[in-house]
């Protein structure tokens, strides 16, 4: 051992001791170089080929054109400005201000209202059992009810007392037929990393639709048809709304107060209490409120606020070794280390590159550009691709994919759902024209092609398949509406729920998932 120091430390040790340090310190610089360049190239290559497709990375001008506040129903007094983030300037104060109006308003309502003030027509064709309803609101004791038995006419005055923003919103929402949160945020507003952009508007908003749903329920219930429509359609101007916000989230939410809106127009059609002026209205608001270009709008902020989060990393290396980790990990929170920012620096910015290249190829090729070029069109079997794609993953084989693995999983099962959120909003407007109709005839049609030119809803009578949507009378004088579902199978407008009637002895299993149905006849089997 001896020997071997001395040997290291005169002239000709330290000669190839030299020469070795200097060879993989040259090694690793090549190394990081080729990576580097071979990072930058290939993401001008993506970027290149994406922005020849008409897409870009910037988050920004992917907001929709501003709305004039005449036609905005979030201008109003009530709304204006509750996307104003928190903060100390006045226009901050005044925002959170109106934010704490509006649940000062709905406190009353809290969320184990959700029991029973909710509600799924459209997957059972049946009405909420209303004696519950009554029964439950006066076991919470939420509102302040004095006769008995409760009047539903009471319940609705109450309502209007403890939230006279339910009227004010139903009454503005019949006015103005688009709907944008303000303020639109500026370029200078954006968060340098977008995944931390604020939306503070969010919170009241799911507050008050949920409270704006009961309140149709009640008004539709005491016999007041109009208030029952401008809470409905209130409803609507909020989903219309969230997908202006321009992130996947909002693009969620939209989808959802979407539902509770066409749950209640399943509900007002239902009773042919309306008549062809009030059914018209609904027709074309609904025919214009389509969630298609919303969900590829939020897919392509998503893919813009993927490229900006990957270049966060690159001018911030004491940040990636969390985020790598994690990636690696496949974990579903970043994780936090003591020693990150150390850690970090063996983290090379060609990595993020080659990883952000990655990401944005993945979201266009299986998100993107399947929506863009067909629409929800043979939406299941780009679904299957798309999941067979990311189990096929493994990051330690290939690195460069460990950030789609860990991020593009949530994303697979979004499409579906916005899908069958458009195929409802197309039957909607469907159900309207065929009551339409009926005022007129006093039948139905014999076939959706049969409808009066009046009423027809152009390419509505298609569904999201791409297919005129299935029509059929029913015993019970009335219709039946449904698009194949995600088995691809026609069960001739069953729902999920009755699968084990479809074939004597049939089994029932969870993979079946039924038709897309819109009907009045209610469920007749509970598996």
């Amino acid at each position: 051992m001896r020997a071997f120091f001395s040997d290291l430390w005169s002239h000709r040790g330290f000669r190839y001791t030299f020469i070795i340090g200097f060879s993989v310190a040259a090694s690793v610089t090549c190394f990081y170089w080729a990576l580097n360049w071979s990072g930058e190239k290939r993401w001008q290559r993506v970027k290149a080929k994406l922005e020849a497709e008409g897409e870009t990375f910037d988050f920004y001008p992917l907001y929709p054109a501003p709305i004039p506040d005449e036609q905005n129903f979030c201008a109003i007094e009530a709304l204006n400005g509750i996307r104003t983030p928190a903060g100390t300037s006045p226009q901050a104060v005044a925002a959170q201000k109106k934010r704490d109006a509006i649940l000062k308003q709905v406190d009353f309502c809290t969320y184990e209202w959700s029991d029973f003030a909710s509600f799924d027509f459209l997957s059972k064709a049946k009405e909420p059992d209303y004696s519950d309803i009554l029964d439950k609101l006066k076991e919470t004791k939420a509102l302040p009810l004095k006769s008995d038995p409760v009047a539903w006419a009471e319940i609705q005055a109450v309502l209007e007392t403890k939230a006279p923003i339910l009227k004010v919103l139903g009454s503005a929402a019949k006015k103005r037929n688009k709907a944008d949160f303000l303020p639109r945020p500026s370029r200078g507003d954006l968060p340098e990393l977008l995944t931390s952009l604020p939306n503070p508007h969010f919170h009241p908003m799911l507050r008050i639709a949920g409270l704006l749903r009961f309140y149709a329920l009640i008004c539709f219930k005491s016999g007041d048809l109009e208030a029952a429509m401008n809470a409905a359609v209130a409803l609507l101007r909020l989903s219309q709304g969230a997908y202006n916000s321009n992130t996947l989230i909002a693009n969620l939410i939209g989808n959802a107060l979407q539902k509770d809106f066409q749950e209640l127009v399943w509900l007002m059609l239902k009773s042919r209490q309306y008549g062809d002026a009030a059914l018209a209205f609904l027709q074309a608001d609904i025919q214009f409120s389509g969630s298609e270009n919303a969900c590829l709008k939020s897919f392509r902020a998503e893919m813009a606020i993927g490229a900006a989060s990957m270049e966060y990393l690159e001018r911030h290396p004491e940040e990636r070794w969390d985020m790598t980790y994690t990636a690696f990990a496949q974990d579903i929170f970043p994780t936090k280390s003591a020693h990150s920012s150390a850690l970090s620096q063996f983290i090379p910015a060609s990595f993020i590159m080659h990883s952000k290249a990655a990401l944005v190829e993945a979201q266009w090729e299986y998100l993107i550009k399947p929506l863009s070029e067909k629409g929800f069109e043979e939406v299941y079997s780009d679904e299957e691709r798309f999941e067979t794609y990311l189990v096929s993953i493994s990051p330690w084989l290939n690195p460069d994919l460990a950030f789609v693995k860990w991020l593009m999983p949530p994303l697979l099962h979004i499409v579906p759902q916005c899908a069958l959120a458009e195929n409802q909003r197309r039957q909607a407007v469907l159900a309207c024209a065929l009551e339409r109709h009926f005022l007129r005839h006093g039948s139905y049609p014999a076939t959706l092609e049969a409808l009066d030119n009046e009423f027809r809803a152009g390419n509505d009578l298609l569904d999201v398949n791409g297919e005129v949507m299935h029509y059929a009378l029913v015993p019970s004088g009335r219709f039946r509406l449904w698009s194949l579902g995600p088995d691809g199978k026609d069960d001739g407008g069953k729902f999920a729920i009755e699968l084990g009637s479809l074939k004597p002895g049939a089994p029932y299993t969870p993979k079946y998932k039924g038709g897309w149905v819109w009907r009045y006849d209610p469920a007749v089997k509970v598996p």
